[in-house]
């Protein structure tokens, strides 16, 4: 009995230690003069590690409690991060001084993780000489290349539906799902995938993987919380983002295709057969490899760029921004810009806009790990989120009969007197409001972490912020805040026929570390959604459970 008193005794006084050394942690902002807000062990535990509520719909709380205020911290634990909510000091961060926050947040092990060698997770200077080299993959050239295969994959799926018994309600998410499945097949490994045979089993498991990343268990988020406020403490444990056995599977899923291909292609080259073109993602980055292995480029530091924002599909309003640490001058990299035509420039723009310091950049080495590792990402975040953003908008516009019948008469209007072209799809204005409005209710990362590289000193304050501070964009906030988008909880398409506040959209990012496949994934979904409205209408099930609810303990928008 004693033992049993002795042991709750101490255990109570670890907790309360605990408790004391949380709230003495949380003085960082207090003493730098920051507002902020503070957070008990016992509320973090209870109000987002075992709360049913959406990760972002937490931190939006944290948004609102810190209106008023530029910017304000707040606690994961003992950890203190800075919530950025002014649009112009977000484009001063995530643009004009990006070499200050290049790096994204938490680090994860480089030697272990499947994911250390992709776009996403790679820091510093590794990452820049990667984003550089992969520029060409997703210009508008690869993109329309890429465009018949969605095509084909749209048209299987009307097929799959006009098997469907006429009138009953359809699982739409299943819809989606075998369509981007079939899409990321295609256009990352070049599979052809038949509905009704065996084929689709890669498929499924390549889905099935996706899947488990992108919506992780209690243990898994567990992990992720535990990395962001103890990196080098997860690191040191080789605790992976990814487990084992999803590792193995895409190391052999790719290393296995490339070896295949090469050996296709050298049989192939011996008996004077012409080599089939593969535009697929993987071939191309097989292609890079090939091509330019140890080469070095000059990415010149005395530039001036325009930062393109992250609006919706093609080309949106560009804005000019000014690095100030870069003059005037600007010279380019004439054999990348040989491959890209005028729409891509902004690409290259976005990388001009670091200043490097007239250093050089060697290329990176496409190692086999680096190349599973961005197929991995492409795949992962290429499918679940792609599907889960195109349900939103059959809701939405099963919700909002008025702007599904104005999408359908642009639709009806203008394939009435062309083809199913990719310039007619790309250019369709309202379809483009459409997953814009539809983005900004539902982003895929509801937030943007960065990690600040440099000391830097918040404009108009005394604020500095050290080199390590963790600095968090509140998509999510900035996107529900009636400061810059009017009834936001109403979906408007219209609101984007007028100019949007600037640096207020914030759905594939902002800055250099802008998604890279962004225009993949839009026209993807514009396919789809174009050639479904051409031969259907959509309408709430009675079946469907409203409102919606979201995914706990997680960053992802699904219900």
């Amino acid at each position: 009995m004693i033992g049993i008193l002795v042991t709750v005794a101490i255990g109570g006084l670890i907790i309360y230690l605990a408790h004391i050394y949380v709230l003495k942690s949380q003085n960082y902002w207090k003493d730098k003069g920051v507002p902020y807000i503070a957070i008990s062990l016992t509320e973090f535990i209870t109000n987002i590690l075992l709360s049913d509520v959406n990760v972002s719909h937490s931190l939006l709380k944290v948004y609102k409690a810190l209106e008023g205020h530029r910017f304000g911290g707040f606690f994961q634990i003992i950890t203190p991060f800075l919530m950025v909510r002014d649009p112009e000091l977000i484009g001063d961060i995530l643009i004009k001084n990006f070499g200050n926050f290049q790096d994204r947040f938490p680090p994860i092990n480089e030697e272990l993780d499947l994911m250390s060698g992709s776009l996403v997770c790679m820091t510093g200077e590794r990452w820049r000489s990667l984003r550089y080299k992969l520029m060409p993959t997703f210009t508008s050239r690869k993109l329309k290349k890429m465009f018949p295969e969605m095509v084909t994959c749209s048209n299987a799926i009307m097929e799959h539906l006009s098997t469907l018994p006429h009138g009953e309600a359809v699982q739409i998410n299943d819809i989606t799902f075998k369509y981007i499945i079939s899409v990321i097949g295609r256009v990352a490994f070049g599979l052809q995938i038949d509905y009704d045979n065996s084929k689709e089993q890669i498929n499924n498991v390549i889905f099935d993987m996706s899947r488990r990343f992108l919506k992780p268990s209690l243990f898994q988020v567990l992990k992720f919380y535990l990395r962001t406020i103890y990196p080098r403490f997860t690191v040191a444990l080789g605790l992976k983002l990814t487990g084992s056995d999803m590792n193995e599977f895409f190391r052999s899923l790719v290393t296995d295709t490339i070896k295949h291909r090469q050996a296709e292609d050298i049989t192939r080259s011996r008996s004077n057969r012409n080599l089939r073109e593969r535009n697929d993602f993987l071939q191309l980055l097989m292609n890079l490899r090939s091509d330019n292995g140890s080469s070095t480029k000059e990415v010149p530091s005395n530039t001036r760029s325009k930062e393109e924002v992250a609006s919706n599909t093609r080309s949106k309003k560009e804005v000019a921004s000014n690095n100030s640490r870069e003059q005037e001058s600007m010279t380019r990299s004439a054999d990348i810009e040989e491959r890209l035509d005028a729409d891509d420039q902004s690409l290259i723009n976005q990388m001009e806009n670091i200043a490097n310091n007239g250093k050089t950049i060697k290329d990176i080495e496409l190692t086999d790990h680096i190349m599973t590792s961005n197929t991995f990402v492409f795949i992962s975040t290429g499918s679940d989120t792609t599907a889960t953003i195109l349900n939103f908008a059959l809701y939405e516009l099963a919700a909002n009969l008025r702007v599904q019948d104005k999408l359908i008469e642009e639709i009806d209007t203008i394939f009435s007197n062309q083809d199913f072209t990719y310039e007619a799809i790309r250019d369709m204005k309202y379809m483009d409001n459409v997953f814009s409005e539809t983005l900004r209710k539902y982003p895929t990362a509801a937030n943007i972490m960065r990690s600040c590289t440099e000391n830097y000193q918040i404009p108009g304050t005394d604020v500095v912020l050290e080199k390590g501070a963790l600095v968090v964009v509140p998509v999510f906030g900035i996107h529900m805040d009636p400061k810059y988008y009017p009834e936001p909880e109403r979906f408007i398409p219209e609101r984007f026929d007028n100019e949007i506040p600037k640096n207020a959209y914030l759905a594939f990012g902002l800055g250099p570390r802008l998604c890279i496949a962004r225009n993949l994934a839009l026209m993807e979904m514009k396919v789809f959604l174009a050639r479904f409205l051409m031969e259907y209408s959509v309408k709430l099930s009675s079946k469907t459970k409203l409102p919606l609810k979201f995914l706990p303990r997680t960053m992802m928008f699904e219900v």
